[in-house]
This record gives structure tokens, sequence and C-alpha cells, in this order.
């Protein structure tokens, strides 16, 4: 936990500059790992990955929708083309992205799901660098690094589980 506070710290600039969107971050970041959790019960109690996809959502969808007239925004498209774009990252990005975790865990154990996940902002930030104009900080990319090997040092067995079947 030292070495991703740490991290964290480098990432982003120290505690005086905690800010909201930090701890939205952190707070998404946990439920996200009880998401990887509890779909991995469901799927392995037999469940369907493609119901289960359905039904998050769908439940999203209306949750979205009902919330809709509290935030003040507005179904109304601005340009052309945008309801093609929302409709291509609902589908491949999204969509697919959580069909394909929910069919893996079946086979895999929820902790390399988490440290393939986790591996998704590594690959983003040297995107973001090489071919996105981004400029590199030093401090912050030391940070990401000493995040990414605190999750990988939690998933360093300290004893054999021989429970653990799934070990692909």
């Amino acid at each position: 936990m030292g070495v991703a506070f740490l991290g964290l710290c480098l990432l982003t600039g120290g505690l005086r500059s905690f800010g909201i969107g930090d701890a939205v971050t952190l707070v998404t970041a946990a439920t996200y790992a009880l998401h990887i959790l509890f779909a991995d019960r469901w799927v392995n109690a037999e469940g369907n990955p493609w119901m289960l996809s359905f039904v998050q959502f769908a439940t999203v969808g209306v949750l979205s929708m009902v919330a809709l007239p509290f935030t003040g925004a507005s179904f109304a498209v601005q340009r052309a083309g945008t309801i093609e774009v929302v409709v291509f990252l609902a589908l491949f990005p999204t969509l697919s992205a959580f069909v394909i975790q929910l069919v893996a865990q079946q086979i895999a154990s929820p902790v390399k799901v988490a440290v393939i996940f986790s591996m998704e902002p590594v690959c983003a930030a040297l995107y973001a660098w090489s071919f996105g104009g981004e400029r590199m900080v030093p401090v912050r990319a030391a940070g990401g690094l000493f995040i990414v090997a605190a999750i990988l040092i939690s998933e360093i067995p300290t004893r054999a589980d021989p429970t653990n079947a799934r070990t692909a």
C-alpha cells in the first residue's frame, strides 16, 4: 500500500493538490475492483456472461435516462455524425470490453483480470506521449510506474493456494 500511495503522491503532486477528481478516481477504482469480484462470482456460478452484460448495460441506460432530467442535459444532437460516434463507442470499446472481460473471467482468476486491466493506463500514457503530443513529466511517469508496481506486487502469492484451479 505504501508503494501505491507514493505513486499516487508523485502522480498527483502530493496531498496538497489532492482534489475532487483524485477522490472520484479512487472511488471509481475501488468500485471497478468490486465489479470484477462480483462478476467473477456470477460467471463462475454458471452465470451467462452475455446475460450479465445485457443486464448491466440495460440498467445503466435506464438509470441514465431517469437521471437525465435532473442534469439539465439534453438528448439533442448538436452535430452530424454524433449518433454514429456514440453508437461506435458504446459497442466497440465499451460493450465489447465488458463482454470479453466476463467471458475471460470464466477461465481466468479475478487477480489476472485486474492485472490485465491495470495495463490500460500504461498503454494510454505511452500512446499520449508517443502519438498524442503530450509532454512526459518524469515525476508523474514514475508515479504511474509505482502504482502499476504496487498492483503487481500485491498479486505475488504469499503461499500456494491449491483451491485456485483457474491459473490461465
